[in-house]
């Protein structure tokens, strides 16, 4: 059993992940962290994270379904076909055995041998294909419409073969095809919302409305004797403030952190972990299929504009590190010569000007964060 004052993660995208780790689904820890004590098994852990809870846990369910948002409470149930190490950046296997290709476009999946679904049945190619082939009927469909074909050769071997290639196609397999449900959710999908049958550690005893799911071991899982948890309970809390209200108060484990709440953690005598993915943070993405941003003058305009230390002191109370390239410098991706363009006012406002006079009309952008809508012109 985890003691109340246990551990405190900062650094939300990755919750997900380290909490499994905690549960034994074998996902590497930090690297140059000290050896941790030899498992027990029994007891049970309550974490609480920011992201909400999920409406369905089928994979193939909603445009978000493999999401950070969702993979917090997916992962217990179905594992992963294959993982992104956060430390290394390397892709894993963990249902699969491996996953190779000879030109980008021919893809060998081989599975692991002896995996069940918590419902007895194969953890297999089939399973795989089909679970696929689901997404490609579901919202999610963009995500499969690089597959141009999937031919099964023997139960544990899957044959993919790619519209175009794609190098890095393993990766993107593990950030969006990773959940595998078993075969029993063509049959009744609509018991996957919140009954789902997978092959990870844990099986799902119950979802409520608030965001509580309470998973048990799975006595069946392929990789005993994990995981060492009797019971996991995950429950959604999106407000930061609330959330480390509640974690304080209460007896879970386990809680996620926003910035400012870090140094409360710490003063509170918390033991706070600080998680950092090789690459991350927060993005801004652009609709570069359409204006403005489909004109790189425009692109460029906001880059010179953005105060990458003013937006850090303004979401985070400057508790966190304003990064001057895409990747840290521990990331095996780190490249020195691969900086952000630097924040220059007078550089944005020449461009606006040039993209006011090449179309006839102010740069204005239209912008969806959080679900809050905005316009605004220059």
């Amino acid at each position: 059993m985890l003691g109340r004052r246990s551990v405190v993660l900062v650094g939300m995208a990755l919750a997900g992940m380290a909490v499994l780790a905690a549960s034994g689904l074998g996902i590497p820890s930090a690297a140059g962290a000290k050896p941790a004590p030899t498992p027990v098994t029994g007891g049970s852990l309550t974490f609480f994270h920011a992201f909400a809870a999920p409406m369905s846990f089928d994979p193939a369910g909603s445009p978000g379904a493999a999401s950070y948002t969702r993979s917090q409470y997916l992962p217990p149930v179905y594992g992963y076909l294959l993982y992104e190490d956060y430390v290394t950046g390397k892709v894993v296997p963990q249902m699969a055995e491996s996953m190779t290709t000879s030109d980008a476009t021919h893809w060998l999946l081989r599975l692991r041998s002896g995996v069940r679904f918590s419902d007895g049945s194969s953890y297999d190619a089939n399973a795989v294909m089909v679970a696929w082939n689901r997404i490609a009927a579901s919202p999610r469909r963009a995500t499969v419409a690089q597959i141009g074909s999937m031919t099964v050769s023997d139960p544990l071997t899957l044959n993919i073969t790619l519209r175009a290639p794609n190098s890095a196609f393993d990766r993107f397999v593990a950030q969006n095809l990773t959940f595998i449900p078993s075969t029993a959710i063509v049959a009744n999908p609509s018991r996957f919302t919140r009954n789902a049958i997978g092959a990870g550690p844990f099986t799902l005893q119950s979802f409520a409305a608030d965001g509580t799911a309470v998973f048990a071991r799975n006595p069946t899982y392929w990789d005993q004797p994990r995981p060492y948890l009797d019971q996991l309970t995950i429950k959604s809390i999106p407000d930061d403030g609330q959330r480390y209200t509640a974690f304080a108060s209460s007896t879970a484990g386990l809680t996620t952190l926003g910035a400012i709440q870090k140094t409360f953690a710490k003063h509170s005598g918390f033991s706070v972990a600080s998680i950092g993915a090789p690459g991350g943070g927060t993005s801004i993405l652009w609709n570069t299929t359409r204006a403005p941003f489909n004109n790189p003058i425009a692109r460029r305009a906001v880059q010179y504009a953005f105060d990458n230390g003013a937006a850090n002191r303004a979401l985070s109370d400057g508790t966190v590190v304003a990064m001057p390239s895409l990747f840290k410098k521990t990331s095996p991706f780190y490249v020195a010569s691969a900086k952000f363009v630097p924040h220059d006012p007078k550089q944005a406002q020449a461009l606006f000007n040039q993209y006011a006079t090449q179309t006839g009309k102010p740069m204005a952008i239209f912008s969806v964060v959080a679900l809050s809508f905005s316009r605004n012109e220059w």
